[in-house]
Order: C-alpha cells, then structure tokens, then sequence
C-alpha cells in the first residue's frame, strides 16, 4: 500500500507562508494525503539536489512543496514548502536516509555544508590560544559517534568541534538524534546515558541486533527513533488540526522517551521528572488522551489535576488541540482547591475558604489573648502550618508529642504548652466565622471521598505540577484514585519548580512509585541553551528531591537550540527602565516579532499596574494582561512571575527585578526561624528559575535603582 508521511519541517516551513498560499497548499496536502499518485500530482525532478528522490512540486503559480517521492517506492514524504527559489534552494543540500545503526530516518544537510559552518565558528573564537588540545569529542571512536546517529559522511565535522559554541553551529546540520546524543555527551552524560535517553532504550536490548534495510523507509518510519522528526499520515492523523496549529508541533511530534512513557501500561503509579522545558505537561495531556482512546474502556473518566488554577485553565485549552469532543468529554481538567470544593458540595457540604484578608485579624486576636513569649506571628503561623495543620492536630497531649521536623526553633515541651492557646484560640476563631483553609477543605474532601465510595468518579487520574502538592492534596488524589492498580496515576513534576507549599514524599501519601516506576525527561525542547543556563544560575546552591525521598540531579539536563546570551540591563531609575522597554518592545515589533510573542513580567501585579503598563500605554503600545481567562487579544501581554507558569513565549522581558521585590520582601523571608527563611529565599529562587525558563528565544532582564542579588 501506497503511504503517505509529514516531516516537522513541512509544518514550519508552512507557518511561515502567507495565508493566501497556506489555503492552496492545505488543498494539495489534503489530495496528497488521499493518493500522492493522483494525476494532478507532477513529481519534477530537482537540478543539482544531492538527494535524487527529492522532489518539486508546483502549488500555485509562485509556491513548491518538497518531497521525498522515490520512482520505485510506496512511501511519499512531505518536507518542506516555501515560494519558488527558497524551496529549491532548501532542498539542495538535503539528505535523506536510513541510518543503518539506529534504523532511524533522517533528514539533515549534506557534509558539504556541515564542516564550513564549523569551520565559520574557529574562526570567530574570541581568543584562538585558548582552545582546547583535543576535539570535544576525541575520546569517542567513529563507531561511537555513527552508532549515536551521526552520519559516516558528517563524523569529519564532528572531529572539527573543539568548544560548545562549534557544537551549536553544527547541531542544525544534524540529524534530530546525532545532535542530542552529541549535546548530552557534551553536557555530562555518559555514552550509554546519552543513548539510552535519546535513543529509547528504556527496556534491555534485544538479544541479537536487528538487521536494518536502509531501503524500507516504511520500517524505519514505524521505529520509535522516527517520530520525533516524522509522522505517517494514517487515520488516526488529524491533517485539519495539525495545519490549524503547525507551531504546535508537540501535537504530531513525540521525543521516542515521550511516546513511551504516553503509551506504556503501568502495573501501579507513574512519576516523570524534567526540567523546565522538557515536555511534562505534553507528556501528561497526551497521557490522558490516549487513557480515553486506548487504555479504558468506554465511557470511564480521567481526571487530569494540577495546583494552579490558570494552568488548568490554558490545559483544558491545549487538550481541545490534540484530543476530539468525545474525548475531552471524559477528561475532566480542574485544579485540586476546585477539585476538593466540589467534592464538598456534592457530599451537601456547606463551607467557605479562608482567605488572607479573613485570618490576619484571627491571628492578631489570637495572639492578643493568648500570645505569651518572644514568638512573633510568622513563628505561629509556620507552625501551624507546618504542625498543627500538616499532622491535623486538635489537642495539647497531641501537639506535646508531634513531630516538628523541619521546624528551624526548637521548642521545649514548657515552650510548647505557652504556644498551644494560641494556636487552639485561631482554630476556634476559624470554627466560629465558619471558615476553612485549603488544608481543611482538602483533607474534608479526602475523608469524604474515602467513606463515599459514590463520590469518587474517575478511573485514572494524571497529576501535572505535582511537587507543589502538599500532604491533604497526595492523600485526596490518592483516595480518588482509589486502591492502587494499572495505570490509577500518572504525575509529572519538577522541585526545581515548586514555588508553592514544601516537599511531601509520594511515599507518604500512598503513592508508590518505587522501582521501574520512574522516568527523567532531560532534553529541553522550549529554550536555547543561553536561557537555560541563565536561568539554572538562579538555582545555584540549593538542593532539590525527587518528589519522594531521594535527591533529584540537574545533571544532564540539556537544550538542543542555540541562542544569543540573556541581556541583563540595570537602570539607574524606573524612568529609564520604563523608556527601554517601550523602545524595545517597538524594536522587536519592527523586526516582525508578532506583539503577542513579547510578555513583559514582573514580580507583582502592582509593578505592572503601576510601574510599566502606563509607560506602555502613553507610547501606543498596546497590552493585555493574563489572568484567569484565555488571552482575547494579539497585543502584548503582560504578568506576574506565578502567572507565568507552565506557558512558554518567544520573547521575555523580566522587569523590575530590583532589590526587595526578587526575593520579595516578606515576613517569611525575615523570620526568626532560620528553616522558614531558608524556605522562604528558596521559592523565590524557584521563582525566578520558573519564570526566566518560560523564555523560548530571547530574554531580557531589567532593573532600576539597585538589581536584585539574584542577579550578581
């Protein structure tokens, strides 16, 4: 049978055409997809093309596709579209093959380019004298490098790379898989280490290698090794959705580690662990999906579950991209706060949430009454926080005997007793308002959930953002999971990433995930390795889990894409701060950056209120800010760092990231407890690695008056 397949490329290549031509080529997609042999097809041959079997294809009077069409096949790839001369010129240097070693198809650029553009970064070594004796990947045989994917004609290139920044000017010359297995060596990992995450070797290899026909394309298009760069264009492929989003390539296009872990079955809990950028949360909704397509049976639910209200928010708009009505109608997207309320409700609970505004003056009354030693209120709320709340403590004897580990100010059991009444005198003040925490409504739900078996609805639940889960949230998902069993839970997390609430062990909370249960995403897709490294910086000296009770490594963590250095400009006050950003902003618009790629972020709403939106507006720029709803405009956006979270744009401006407000400012970050301010100071440098990794392409940082120590 005739097959028909689209490679990453096209769908770039197509984002960049003009609509008018867009429309013309979705019709020729459409009837290639039908039969690539139908006689409105004209195959022409490519002048010059080191490939023979690319061909042309005429679309319109002004616009070419580029193909893989061989005379004698039955396998027919779309690559590339572009007007006239461009697409010609792009596909003369293109080859494709199947590499013999990983069975894999691959699209790259012939040697001829390759080992100039090299040879273009030696010359341009700031200071020659300083370059290393040995190549960056001398100690590795040709063998190694053809059996990591590279190319025989591309290895003298390889040997041509003595620093990172030649590794960056050959990556686009690569096939997907020789760049990444390179990139990991280079970043650390061993051989072995880079292969078995590039290369999806998760299970033990076979016990004799398989011959590979580098003349079936059609196998080497069904190997794991292919999709990342190509998709076969069979019934299950959406051609509409994929040439309504063709940015969105995470839609088509799985890393092998990814489809994997999406399409696996698991014999209990799954934990996946990356960096920011990885691909846990596409990881996660196309779990979900395929739960509903292809692991349970009709008409059994998924919940799909995250701490932050916005991001459940911008999944449930993701999810409308990859999945059809009938299977976002059994996905049920809701953050845990909402998720535990509406437990309540059903159940005919009655109940309203404590807000900030609602429980200082509880703390002030309380301490007033009963306040008796040198504890200020940051000392009781941590802990009550971090005891009382978290162990669900209701009397003295209990509280006399609790454990307070991670509790900065010891307290002898006398000190206990005096700090008791006050603590018992804020619970009943909560009772009598008729309020509740967000632990409280958590832990109601759960118990709920456990003594009503009616109440619990889904028969998996995939858990995105996990490591900012506290206890009641673990023990709520763990009950509406219900007894461990396949496939019950699927979370993604990073601690590199919690800036909200403390680490809890999965352990602890029911969810086992020990053993072959847990997976590292480790190549960072969204940002250039500039950003990457900036925003790691932020992190520098702090130590970080694994969302259970072991320690989670950033070693090996890379990123594929090359990009100019972050720029930090520090100010000598907000008027010039203010003057650059509308001056660069209208900079990036005028080189044709749409004004809805450019987020300005600050670390508080009022900053952006106050601080830079009226700059904005006096300079006819217009801007929408991000909240709870979906953006309605293409204007430029703007948010705070939290708002930010688990979304990605092209360009980035951090602003006002000064003294007091990044860290920012706070009881906690002053307290006496040494634990509460250490706590405190390490959220803000999680927030800071958040939101400066939500960058794709170019990031600026900016300051008035005096930076932030962060910035040093």
């Amino acid at each position: 049978m005739v097959q028909t397949a689209l490679a990453d490329d096209f769908l770039t290549a197509f984002a960049r055409i003009p609509r008018r031509a867009q429309n013309k080529v979705h019709e020729f997609a459409t009837k290639f997809r039908e039969n690539p042999r139908a006689p409105g097809i004209h195959y022409e041959p490519i002048q010059h093309a080191r490939d023979p079997r690319l061909k042309s294809v005429r679309i319109g009077l002004d616009y070419r596709a580029i193909l893989l069409a061989p005379d004698d096949g039955e396998v027919f790839v779309l690559l590339w579209v572009d007007h006239h001369d461009e697409a010609y010129r792009w596909a003369v240097n293109r080859q494709v093959d199947v590499h013999p070693a990983t069975g894999a198809l691959q699209l790259y650029v012939t040697a001829e380019d390759a080992l100039p553009a090299v040879r273009a970064a030696q010359a341009a070594r700031p200071e020659p004298a300083d370059t290393p004796a040995s190549g960056r990947f001398s100690e590795l045989t040709d063998d190694q490098l053809y059996a990591g994917g590279v190319p025989r004609a591309l290895i003298p290139a390889v040997r041509e790379v003595y620093t990172d920044t030649e590794l960056d000017a050959l990556v686009p010359y690569l096939p997907n898989e020789a760049a990444e297995v390179l990139t990991g060596v280079a970043a650390g990992m061993t051989l072995d280490e880079a292969l078995a995450d590039v290369l999806d070797r998760m299970e033990p290899p076979a016990p004799a290698p398989v011959e590979i026909d580098i003349a079936d394309v059609k196998a080497a298009l069904e190997r794991p090794q292919s999709g990342r760069r190509f998709r076969v264009m069979d019934e299950e492929f959406d051609l509409e959705a994929a040439l309504a989003y063709p940015l969105d390539k995470w839609r088509v296009f799985l890393h092998p580690n990814q489809r994997r872990l999406v399409e696996r079955s698991y014999n209990g809990p799954m934990r996946v662990l990356g960096a920011a950028g990885t691909g846990k949360t596409v990881v996660a909704m196309h779990r979900a999906v395929w739960l509903v397509r292809k692991l349970l049976p009709a008409g059994d639910k998924v919940l799909f579950t995250t701490f932050n209200v916005n991001l459940a928010a911008d999944i449930r708009d993701q999810l409308a991209k990859i999945a059809t009505e009938d299977e976002r109608a059994r996905i049920d997207v809701v953050n845990i706060d909402a998720l535990a309320s509406r437990i309540l409700r059903d159940a005919g609970e009655q109940h309203r949430l404590a807000l900030e505004s609602d429980v200082r003056p509880l703390w002030d009354e309380a301490m007033d009454t009963h306040g008796d030693g040198p504890w200020d209120r940051e000392f009781y709320r941590a802990e009550w926080r971090d005891v009382v709340q978290a162990q669900d403590i209701r009397s003295l004897d209990d509280y006399l005997g609790a454990r307070r580990a991670g509790r900065g100010v010891k307290l002898r059991r006398s000190e206990r007793a005096k700090v008791w009444p006050v603590l018992a005198r804020y619970r009943e003040l909560l009772d009598e308002q008729r309020l509740l925490e967000a632990e409280d409504i958590l832990r109601m739900a759960r118990r709920y959930v456990a003594e009503r078996p009616e109440l619990r609805r889904y028969a998996a639940v995939v858990v995105d953002e996990a490591q900012d889960m506290g206890t009641e949230a673990l023990g709520l998902i763990r009950s509406v999971a219900g007894e461990e069993r396949a496939n019950d839970l699927f979370l993604v997390g990073d601690a590199h990433q919690r800036i909200y609430g403390r680490s809890v062990p999965l352990s602890r909370c029911g969810i086992n995930v020990h053993g072959r249960r847990s997976r590292h995403l480790r190549i960072n897709y969204r940002t250039t390795d500039t950003i990457r490294r900036f925003a790691m910086r932020a992190l520098e000296g702090e130590r970080f889990d694994d969302l259970d009770e072991g320690e989670d490594e950033a070693r090996g963590y890379v990123s594929l894409r090359s990009g100019p250095e972050p720029e930090v400009h520090a100010f000598d006050d907000l008027a010039s701060e203010r003057a650059f950003l509308v001056s660069q902003v209208r900079r990036l618009v005028d080189e044709g950056i749409p004004p809805a790629h450019v987020c300005i972020v600050a670390r508080t709403g009022p900053q952006l209120d106050d601080g830079y939106a009226p700059a904005l507006t006096a300079a006819g720029i217009e801007h929408e800010r991000l909240g709870h709803d979906p953006p309605r405009t293409a204007h430029v956006r703007l948010a705070t760092m939290h708002r930010v979270k688990g979304l990605e744009f092209p360009v980035m401006i951090l602003a006002g990231m000064n003294r007091g407000m990044v860290p920012l400012a706070t009881p906690e970050l002053d307290s006496d407890d040494p634990v509460v301010a250490a706590q405190a100071l390490k959220r803000e440098r999680c927030l800071l690695y958040v939101a400066s990794s939500r960058a794709r392409d170019r990031l600026y940082v900016t300051s008035s008056a005096s930076p932030s120590p962060f910035l040093a």
